[in-house]
């Protein structure tokens, strides 16, 4: 067997334990072992893809790993021997194209792991195995244990959580830090709301999770605001101005998260800051690098992120909260309407620019609603003298509409495609990143390497430590260069790339003895 087989193996193993023990009413060995088969599983994708993905992993890996060294100067390029694109953050020096926090984690895993595609997406993997655990106790609260317990089980094989851990769809690594602390801040309001006595420290959790979700991305971050006001609203006290206090604590734990870093960006990296602020503000009103879509775009994706027709669960399970008995409290679905509505309503109709994770960070309420369902739905069969046979059949069923295992395997294991690139692109990239892990053996140090392939001299520079550029610099350039004491060496001509002359016959330019696919 190979490697993924084993951790496959053990997947299945711990996933199918969890289920006897959960059936035995041994819920923290269950949980325990959901754990166990969520990590394995995110494991052994992550494993199996031995490239880094084309948007926007890449980048997130290079900033990173120049944070090992330089945690509070995120750049994408280190050393700048050709002219800099300032307002281009797929080629600048200051990268402030995302916020630094999940940057951050990647960098501190490649530290103490080494500097691979494993432990950049390590930090991803734990999160993503992690967050069953607030998901189980959302459902708890809100509704029971076999909702929670549901809601998670489904959680550690959904498909599109997956694939945001291995890098595949753009935003990775970013979306994934997002919705682990969103759903968190959502899981300490809902703790603090349930709480007989409003208990703070459960509120300046809410506010610490939230601060850590802007500090990865952006203001979305702060949805459980609009949820606690919707909680408060609803309350019998709402005019009185003590009840909103731990509100205020709460906010005030996000704003010293948040503001120190965007005071320090501000200050030290001024006109970068003022450009990215601007950049993201242009997304509300604007078609941004040509993601649009009509009002129904995240609708259309539903399947893609949570299974074919699976998010249909979610309105089901709502009709069964109020159909059925014992109903929870009215209080406390409102604010849980309210996370799920409002990012889809803001990205559907006010945001122009469409991405296909933006809504996706509300995903952990949205498999509590699903968990509701598949708990209401098996109830129907608990007066059988086996009710566990047909609660093992549906969960089978639905664990494989979620996970979508042939797609799985396409990807990772057989390298027919992914969701962003072809076979043959998959092929020819894993090829040249063999050449760009020997780089520091071939080039010199203190040489700029050129004629990389587009975009992939961000690959090159996360597995050498050298500069590389793609394409060459014009001859006026280059000369000017040399005579500062610039030393070069290039990649070979390939098919469709042809060396300039003045490069190619310059004997000072060291011409790399390897071929790029």
């Amino acid at each position: 067997m190979n490697s993924w087989q084993y951790l496959f193996s053990g997947t299945v193993i711990a996933a199918l334990l969890s289920f006897v023990f959960w059936q035995q009413g041994r819920h923290r060995l269950a949980l325990f072992s959901l754990f166990i088969a969520a990590f394995l599983l995110r494991f052994c994708i992550t494993y199996l893809d031995t490239y880094l993905h084309l948007w926007d992993e890449r980048f997130h890996a290079l900033v990173a790993k120049n944070m090992i060294e330089y945690p509070f100067k995120p750049m994408l390029r280190v050393d700048l021997p050709l002219p800099n694109y300032d307002k281009d953050w797929a080629h600048c020096h200051i990268w402030l194209h995302k916020q630094p926090l999940f940057l951050w984690q990647m960098a501190l895993s490649m530290k103490i792991f080494g500097i691979n595609e494993w432990a950049l997406r390590l930090p991803s993997v734990l999160m993503g195995s992690l967050m069953l655990l607030p998901i189980y106790r959302i459902g708890t609260i809100l509704f029971c244990k076999n909702a929670g317990y549901y809601a998670a089980l489904l959680w550690t094989f959904a498909f599109f959580q997956l694939e945001l851990t291995t890098g595949t769809y753009g935003m990775d690594h970013n979306d994934v830090a997002f919705a682990f602390y969103v759903g968190c801040s959502a899981w300490a309001f809902f703790e603090y709301a349930a709480s007989g006595k409003q208990k703070l420290h459960f509120a300046l959790l809410a506010g610490l999770f939230s601060g850590c979700a802007i500090l990865c991305k952006w203001l979305t971050g702060g949805l459980v605001f609009g949820a606690w006001v919707a909680w408060l609203l609803a309350s019998a006290d709402w005019k009185r101005p003590r009840a909103y206090l731990h509100m205020l604590w709460s906010f005030g734990i996000t704003l010293l998260v948040v503001l120190p870093w965007q005071l320090y960006a501000y200050w030290k990296f001024p006109k970068e800051y003022a450009f990215e602020m601007a950049y993201n503000a242009k997304h509300i009103w604007k078609v941004v690098e040509g993601h649009k879509g009509d009002w129904n775009f995240y609708f259309e994706l539903l399947d893609e992120h949570f299974g074919p027709k699976l998010w249909a669960a979610v309105p089901l399970g709502i009709v069964a909260v109020f159909w059925g008995r014992p109903k929870p409290p009215a209080r406390l679905l409102l604010p849980l309407g309210i996370f799920i509505f409002l990012p889809y309503f803001f990205f559907s109709f006010i945001a122009q620019t469409k991405v296909i994770s933006y809504t996706f960070c509300v995903a952990p309420l949205i498999y509590v609603a699903m968990g509701v369902f598949v708990e209401k739905f098996l109830s129907n069969f608990s007066t059988l003298l086996r009710p566990w046979i047909p609660a093992f059949l549906v969960l089978y069923a639905l664990v494989i509409a979620s996970l979508r295992p042939g797609v799985l395997y396409a990807y990772h294991v057989l390298r027919e495609e992914t969701a962003m690139a072809s076979a043959a692109e998959l092929e020819t990239r894993q090829g040249n990143i063999l050449v760009y892990k020997e780089l520091d053996q071939l080039v010199p140090e203190g040489y700029v390497l050129l004629n990389a392939h587009g975009l992939e001299e961000i690959d090159a520079m996360f597995y050498c430590n050298r500069s590389v550029y793609e394409g060459c610099p014009d001859e006026n350039l280059f000369r000017e260069l040399k005579q500062k004491g610039t030393k070069f060496a290039v990649f070979k001509d390939r098919t469709g790339t042809q060396v300039p002359s003045y490069i190619k016959n310059d004997p000072d330019v060291l011409v790399v003895d390897r071929m790029l696919k």
